[in-house]
């Protein structure tokens, strides 16, 4: 009876002490696999990021491409306003010579 009784608590002292592995083993499973996840979160937030900084690049440059054509062509209506007004002063230019030299 004493030695059933000992082999008794010998047993149930070898659950409790498997019971205890198992639940350290999930535990450092669990451990584990949240540091994979927060790994993985925080690689694609870093990819995020660098995506986002991208189109803002091209975004930066796309804006500053327009502006420039906006400003080539203000300069080349610039331009051709100015040489339209030249033309208009030389052609009265011409008609008051004549003008003159009618009279």
């Amino acid at each position: 009876e004493k030695r059933n009784k000992e082999q008794a608590i010998k047993e149930y002292e070898e659950k409790l002490e498997s019971e205890r592995k198992a639940k350290e083993e999930e535990r450092s499973s669990k451990e584990n696999l949240e540091r994979e996840l927060e790994e993985k979160l925080n690689n694609i937030k870093r990819e995020t990021t660098v995506r986002s900084e991208k189109r803002n690049k091209e975004q930066a440059i796309k804006e500053y491409e327009e502006k420039l054509e906006s400003e080539r062509k203000a300069k080349e209506e610039e331009r051709s306003s100015k040489e339209n007004l030249e033309r208009e002063l030389e052609e009265k230019l011409n008609n008051i010579k004549r003008e003159t030299t009618v009279r």
